[in-house]
């Protein structure tokens, strides 16, 4: 591509390295030296993210980037739970989400937290959505529960947040 624009640039519009019949020895040459990198370990690498392990996850509790002590490290916990709980995927999901999003409910067994979908990049239309509303229960340990960071950021939050506000200050 590099040689194709440099021939641009001195005015030779006719060739076209890449799709010029004229030029199907030189396609096939490097059709082959694609074959041969990627065969030994140089072609796309896989985009999975990796998993985080429950002692990763601990490990941010003790360092004390996840918490309720510093607001960073409540949003963090949020975010973290948000994403492994409620299958936010990545941080444009987050972006998106609004106030009203997420409720506060209290049902038989409890409090819970309750987030209600809307479109999404993969789930577009009302018979795409998931089965059922994603729930958020409490842990026991209430220093690292959920619901008790949900309760405590949104005490924080201005008393004239609505319900169409974006939900990360």
């Amino acid at each position: 591509y590099s040689l194709e624009r440099h021939l641009k640039e001195q005015s030779y519009t006719d060739f076209k390295i890449s799709t010029s019949p004229s030029f199907s020895l030189v396609q096939d040459v490097l059709k082959a030296k694609m074959a041969v990198s990627k065969s030994s370990g140089k072609g796309n690498r896989p985009n999975r993210a990796m998993p985080v392990s429950e002692e990763d996850e601990r490990k941010f509790w003790e360092s004390k980037a996840f918490g309720f002590h510093h607001p960073m490290a409540l949003l963090r916990v949020i975010f973290w739970y948000f994403t492994m709980l409620f299958g936010l995927r990545g941080r444009n999901e987050h972006h998106q989400m609004l106030w009203g999003d997420v409720d506060l409910k209290c049902g038989a067994d409890g409090e819970y937290l309750e987030y209600s979908e809307r479109l999404t990049k993969t789930r577009r239309g009302c018979d795409s959505g998931r089965a059922f509303k994603p729930k958020i229960i409490p842990l026991e340990d209430k220093t690292k529960c959920p619901v008790e960071a949900f309760k405590l950021y949104s005490s924080k939050r201005p008393a004239s947040s609505d319900s169409c506000s974006k939900f990360y200050l």
